[in-house]
């Protein structure tokens, strides 16, 4: 289900747990994780960029450690903006 910008701000403002699947898709593979929506990370609450990173890096760290390699994170518009490695 599609989840509006604007919902996922009000929710992270007010400190409510964001769903990943909301805020991210994941690839079929499972090595690449993008944004649903685009973020301005200099503009945006702090409070909204913290909780949208932490939603898309737990998606990742989880995928990097079922897989046993490495996940990398985009942004809508193709900018790689974060890269996960698997934990030894």
């Amino acid at each position: 289900m599609y989840v509006k910008k604007s919902t996922i701000e009000n929710a992270a403002i007010s400190g409510l747990p964001l769903d990943p699947a909301d805020v991210v898709r994941v690839s079929r593979s499972g090595r690449v994780v993008t944004y649903r929506h685009r973020w301005s990370w200099e503009s945006d609450d702090a409070r909204v960029t913290m909780a949208v990173t932490q939603a898309a890096m737990r998606v990742a760290s989880e995928l990097a450690r079922k897989h046993g390699r490495g996940v990398e994170i985009y942004d809508p518009r193709g900018w790689m903006t974060e890269s996960v490695e698997e934990e030894s």
